[in-house]
């Protein structure tokens, strides 16, 4: 991640993306430049101006936790009820005649506010606390 952020700055020593450099770089690689100002506003959390690496970052780790998350969450609820988790610990390969208790110390981790279900923020909590470290 840290390597495509780079390529869309000025420079290796940059630390954030401005509009000019994106300008720079859709020409380097044609790509059309109405692309510049829905990047910016898709990545400019703060609205400075400049996207910054942490603001780069979250963007895609955004992408990447919602993809995860819409694997267990099947009927598009924003939450992974008991069974949904089931069956998708079930499609994964996990023993069907152990995968109640898999399903118990799953929720156990990750369900904090104990409704017997994993909202797409405590999803997003652990999904980071696992893949991505700043």
């Amino acid at each position: 991640l840290k390597s495509s952020f780079v390529e869309f700055c000025c420079s290796p020593t940059d630390t954030f993306i401005t509009k000019i450099s994106l300008i720079q770089w859709c020409k380097k690689h044609s790509v059309k430049l109405h692309h510049v100002d829905s990047f910016m506003l898709k990545h400019d959390f703060n609205d400075d101006k400049k996207i910054e690496y942490g603001e780069f970052a979250r963007f895609y780790i955004k992408e990447d936790i919602l993809e995860a998350f819409r694997e267990f969450d099947t009927d598009g609820d924003l939450a992974i009820t008991q069974e949904e988790l089931k069956t998708a610990l079930i499609k994964g390969g996990h023993d069907s005649s152990t995968v109640d208790s898999e399903v118990k110390k799953v929720l156990v981790k990750m369900d904090k506010n104990e409704d017997g279900r994993i909202s797409y923020e405590e999803f997003a909590n652990d999904f980071v606390r696992q893949h991505y470290s700043f």
